[in-house]
């Protein structure tokens, strides 16, 4: 009897859990959902949504997972939603779960778990407004992977990817492939002509010529036959006032912007300002003179390299001419500096004089104690060999400007013995104090050996005789 009442027991336990386990609890409601491919991604219709927070996920074989939380309360009435800017023709796997009002996560029933996008068409990818220098598309397709086109691909928010223009692409067509790999015959490309009006102006090189007429030298994209440049400036200070860069003066500081043109009719696009400042070169050589007993007049014609082509128009421009008295002898080199690079070679190097060297020639001149002259040079660098060591020389060094020579800038220096003679000496020391060493004993050990012979052959004939009694 106790065998069959533990028996019915056991029964009554086994029912308990299938139906546990078979009838869902009120604490834990089931959902389910369907899901299909729409433009752009997948649509999830909610078949059975309990109210609760949901999470819908998306996401290729071991790729990172996009994710969509979605809150359905009991008064919900929307069933579908939407996950968007996937990947053409590719399969993901998905997934949807619900947290309960008692934290618990369920798995809702989907179909099969795994679906796969559409196609793309060109209808799916649009221009789009872009930075200056580049060109954009946008698609509501992640296209990061199936993009190419002759310049690096830069992707931008909400869609859009756009590409850097080269200045070949300007005033011409760019042209965009897509290709899907997963997909059969759905590769197409988008051509698109790249006007004027996308140039970058920041990135336009501009040359100033130092000359007048003054010249601001632009690169402009190579495939555009119609454009061109029109500066205009301003001096420094004079707020409001435009100038022509064909009416600029020398020494004279102008801000210079140029407005970029088509056809002559602007695109609305300025370079970046150029400052400018000509500084015209001039030569003045004496036409003619009149002399008399105290007085000598002459009349100087001008001409300048840089800005000769305007001199004659230049009316602000002006200039006083007077005499001072020059005497011709130029002053003390500056900096003076000699150093010991060997034992017995220096450096010596200085700078120009204060004032120049006031005459035709710019020679430097150094003369070593013992009347020892370096031969003159246009430089003052000097390397200096040959010396004797162990020896102080005070070095001189003179301006000479053909005519005359400055006063001399002095120092002093001093060499270094001979190392290799040292080495010799050294070596010549060794060798005697090696004779002085082992002489005496080398004679000790010769006496003990000719003494050591002696004593034999002594031996030797007293052991003969012996033998001759016997």
């Amino acid at each position: 009897m106790a065998d069959r009442g533990a028996s019915r027991l056991l029964l009554v336990l086994t029912t308990i859990i299938c139906l546990a386990k078979s009838e869902p609890s009120a604490a834990s409601p089931q959902c389910s959902y369907s899901v299909r491919a729409i433009r752009f991604g997948f649509q999830f219709k909610m078949t059975s949504f309990p109210t609760g927070r949901y999470t819908i996920s998306v996401g290729e074989e071991g790729s990172p997972t996009t994710e969509k939380i979605v809150n359905v309360s009991s008064s919900s009435k929307n069933p579908t939603h939407e996950i968007q800017h996937l990947k053409p023709c590719t399969e993901y796997e998905h997934k949807v779960t619900m947290l309960d009002n008692n934290g618990t996560e369920i798995s809702c029933s989907g179909s099969g778990g795994k679906a796969k996008t559409l196609n793309m068409n060109e209808q799916d990818v649009t221009n789009s407004p872009c930075i200056p220098g580049h060109v954009c598309y946008h698609s509501g397709w992640n296209i990061n992977s199936s993009v190419s086109a002759p310049n690096q691909t830069q992707q931008f928010r909400n869609g859009t990817f756009g590409f850097k223009l080269a200045e070949d692409d300007i005033c011409s067509n760019f042209t965009v492939s897509f290709y899907q790999d997963n997909c059969n015959d759905s590769s197409f490309s988008l051509t698109r002509y790249i006007p004027a009006d996308y140039i970058n102006p920041n990135e336009m090189n501009q040359t100033q010529h130092n000359r007048l007429p003054a010249e601001i030298e632009t690169k402009l994209p190579p495939n555009c036959k119609n454009l061109s440049i029109e500066y205009t400036c301003s001096e420094s200070g004079k707020v409001g006032d435009s100038i022509l860069l064909s009416n600029l003066e020398p020494f004279t500081d102008y801000s210079c912007t140029g407005l970029i043109k088509n056809n002559n009719v602007s695109i609305n696009k300025k370079t970046p300002a150029v400052q400018v400042n000509i500084a015209c070169d001039f030569t003045m050589v004496i036409s003619d003179t009149y002399d008399n007993e105290s007085l000598t007049v002459g009349w100087w014609q001008t001409t300048s390299e840089n800005c000769g082509a305007v001199l004659p128009n230049l009316e602000k421009l002006s200039y006083t001419c007077s005499t001072q008295e020059v005497d011709g002898v130029p002053d003390k080199v500056q900096q003076l500096k000699v150093r010991l690079i060997k034992n017995n070679v220096i450096r010596v190097s200085c700078s120009p004089p204060v004032g120049g060297f006031k005459g035709p020639k710019k020679v430097y001149i150094v003369r070593l104690s013992g009347n020892r002259e370096v031969v003159e040079t246009d430089e003052c660098l000097f390397e200096i060999g040959d010396l004797n060591y162990l020896t102080s020389y005070t070095v001189q060094v003179v301006a000479f400007n053909g005519k005359h020579e400055s006063e001399a800038e002095t120092a002093k220096v001093s060499t270094r013995y001979n190392n290799k003679a040292l080495n010799g000496i050294l070596i010549f020391i060794l060798i005697r104090l090696i004779i002085i060493l082992v002489a005496p004993r080398l004679a000790v050990f010769i006496k003990k050996q000719k003494k050591s012979k002696r004593v034999t052959r002594e031996e030797v004939k007293l052991t003969s005789t012996a033998k001759a009694y016997i």
